[in-house]
């Protein structure tokens, strides 16, 4: 079954921890930079699984066969960037 709708909150739309939200909220509290390298090294094989689609949203072939959605950030978020893709 496929969802109607999706609510995504603090979602991790990429994998480059270079972004500018990432260098301008590098010591932001409670997520931080060291803080999401430490998740992105336990969560993927490999450097190279960053590149996944499911992972960079950006590479994905086709996002307009999601449901609608509606993203949550916070206003310091390390992951701002990515999310405004």
């Amino acid at each position: 079954m496929v969802p109607i709708y999706q609510v995504l909150v603090y979602p991790i739309a990429g994998y480059d921890t270079n972004t500018k939200s990432y260098q301008q909220y590098a010591s932001a509290k409670p997520l931080d930079k060291p803080m999401m390298e430490w998740f992105f090294k336990q969560y993927l094989r490999s450097a190279a699984d960053g590149n996944n689609p499911l992972i960079t949203l950006a590479k994905a072939p086709d996002l307009k066969s999601i449901p609608p959605t509606t993203i949550i950030n916070a206003q310091l978020d390390p992951l701002l960037t990515k999310a405004k893709c």
